[in-house]
């Protein structure tokens, strides 16, 4: 282009390997110098030793006499020594430059390599909110224009309707999959026994949804690992099947909630139930491994089945399931495998115990077993 000065070699350059070469040239001026100032007193003092020259130094000019090689030695000795510390102290300098140049360019490559992650981070935080905008509008025009709410079961509007729901969620964070059940519950689309959408298999894993108000939810067969549903009102949420391994369900209100197994896989095993309300929740064969339900409202709870289906791996296990102060008053506890130890502590008047007794004979029974123990 017209106008622009081309670069030439010099400019091009970098300032580091303009430095590194000024450094270079100057230490081989150095080096040459001190060889020839070497070479040369060696050089006059061999003569001076051979002619007997005054001004060497190797012939006393008071007694005529000739220096020793100790003598001469001392002559090279200021020189050697200022040659070696040269030396030394260039090869020093350079491996100095060395080690600042490799520790800038490995500052230079975490910098960079921070700036595309956050680059990337941003680029995908992005994509995902255009993804969710995009959603909510076609899901708007779903409802206003194609008559989803009030649409049969087998319309294909309700089938459009869930195949989109289905692919945004796998594609957004916990965050966003909470807005997306937000405000699929907000337009009464997910409730009920037969839900407009059905959320089977629905990819809710991390949804960050804490103190929402979701109630009669229909999330029967959904992935909700590691959810957040903290103090969530969930009273007659449906939960059928779903995977709630990790979730963090605390003092969340599950009153009449169905997290019933059917004896399959659905999983509360290391979940987060603290304090949570559970009357007449129904828990029919879950996995209760590793949960938590300190303090839990569990009263006229079904806790048929818990544990039944563990396997070996986990039988070993089952004493891991925290249920220190929780109520399981006039709970159903039938075939539950759940240790004498783990009820200790445990309210339980008027529940029917794992073995098919009421709590008052299974603690009679249980004292008399006792009684004979320490007689």
């Amino acid at each position: 282009m017209h106008g622009v000065k081309p670069m030439n070699e010099e400019e091009k350059k970098p300032e580091s390997v303009t430095a590194k070469q000024s450094n270079d040239k100057f230490a081989i001026v150095v080096s040459v110098f001190l060889i020839l100032l070497i070479i040369g007193t060696a050089v006059a003092n061999i003569s001076g030793y051979v002619f007997r020259w005054e001004w060497v130094g190797v012939v006393d000019r008071k007694t005529g006499e000739i220096k020793t090689l100790w003598n001469w030695m001392d002559l090279l000795l200021v020189p050697f020594v200022l040659a070696a510390g040269a030396y030394l102290f260039n090869k020093s300098e350079k491996a100095h430059e060395r080690k600042i140049a490799e520790q800038q360019r490995e500052n230079e490559r975490v910098l960079a390599a921070k700036r595309a992650k956050a680059e990337l981070e941003i680029s995908k935080d992005r994509q995902q909110q255009v993804a969710l905008e995009s959603y909510f509008d076609k899901m708007t025009a779903l409802l206003l224009d194609k008559g989803l709410r009030t649409s049969g079961e087998d319309d294909e509007v309700r089938t459009i309707a869930r195949t989109r729901t289905l692919t945004v969620l796998r594609g957004l964070d916990g965050n966003r999959r909470g807005q997306v059940l937000q405000f699929l519950y907000e337009a009464g689309l997910i409730t009920g026994q037969n839900p407009i959408i059905n959320l089977s298999f629905a990819y809710l894993r991390k949804i960050d949804l804490p103190y929402a108000n979701l109630e009669n939810v229909n999330l029967s067969k959904a992935n909700l690992r590691k959810a957040n549903l903290h103090t969530a009102k969930l009273m007659g949420a449906n939960f059928y099947l779903a995977d709630l391994d990790e979730a963090d369900l605390s003092w969340a209100d599950l009153r009449n909630a169905n997290l019933e197994s059917g004896l399959q896989k659905a999983n509360l095993g290391v979940a987060k139930l603290d304090g949570a309300r559970l009357f007449n929740a129904n828990l029919g064969g879950a996995k209760l491994v590793n949960a938590s339900l300190i303090g839990a409202d569990l009263r006229h709870a079904n806790l048929k089945y818990v544990n039944k289906l563990l396997g070996d791996s986990e039988k070993d296990n089952i004493l891991r399931a925290n249920l220190a102060l929780a109520n399981l008053s006039h709970c159903d506890l039938t075939d539950a495998k759940l240790d004498e130890f783990q009820l200790r502590g445990v309210k339980l008047e008027g529940a029917i115990m794992p073995n098919g007794t009421k709590f008052e004979e299974w603690l009679e029974e249980y004292r008399e077993r006792e009684s004979e123990k320490s007689s």
